[in-house]
């Protein structure tokens, strides 16, 4: 992704599977932006924070059934892993909306940027296996 503006409050949704799975940038006042990962619809969440304006970023959420992690990578340098424990899943509605939140199958909070690429697995990636997808050496989420 490649935010043209970060949200000043509220949220921009880069992905939604209603009721299951979204990405998204939000903020809260006296919080930094933070891209969040949720589960079930808002039910459980895990985010980064510090995603910069202007530049491009890897972002990818991951859950294997135990663990829901947040992963964002500017850079060698500029790169952040957040994970927990969580067990709730839930049935997804309305289809999938790419470059906006969705609310019973209509758009809102729209993103504004550019996304470059965007993959959907039906397992939850290995660090290993998303250092390859931003082109780096084993461990490089660390």
């Amino acid at each position: 992704v490649r935010p043209d503006s970060l949200p000043a409050s509220d949220v921009q949704g880069i992905l939604d599977h209603e009721r299951q799975y979204a990405m998204l940038i939000g903020h809260v006042a006296g919080e930094p932006v933070k891209n969040r990962c949720v589960n079930t619809g808002r039910a459980d969440f895990e985010w980064t924070e510090n995603l910069p304006e202007g530049a491009w970023s890897f972002l990818a959420c991951t859950w294997n059934g135990t663990q829901l992690c947040a992963y964002r990578w500017t850079s060698a340098a500029s790169h952040e892993r957040y994970c927990h424990a969580t067990t709730a899943s839930a049935t997804g509605a309305n289809g999938l909306a790419i470059g906006h939140l969705s609310m019973n199958g209509n758009p809102h909070s729209r993103f504004n940027g550019g996304l470059d690429s965007v993959q959907i697995y039906s397992r939850g990636l290995t660090e290993d296996q998303l250092c390859a997808l931003v082109g780096a050496g084993p461990g490089c989420m660390l």
